[in-house]
């Protein structure tokens, strides 16, 4: 995450359907926004690990 707390970079450590991680991938987590961090006052670019679950249900 950069300072200005846009998602700078995603790199997919597993997955198991390939076609649905390349979907979200541009759609939905290159939108993601975050606080950044600060050190003595000061944001800087950090790095998070996130497990993130998916659900599909029929509606």
């Amino acid at each position: 995450m950069g300072a200005r707390g846009r998602v700078i970079d995603v790199e997919r450590l597993a997955v198991t359907d390939e076609a649905f991680w390349l979907a979200n991938q541009r759609h939905a987590l290159r939108n993601w926004r975050f606080h950044p961090a600060t050190r003595d006052g000061v944001v800087v670019s950090g790095a998070k690990v996130p497990t993130i679950y998916f659900r599909l249900t029929d509606c």
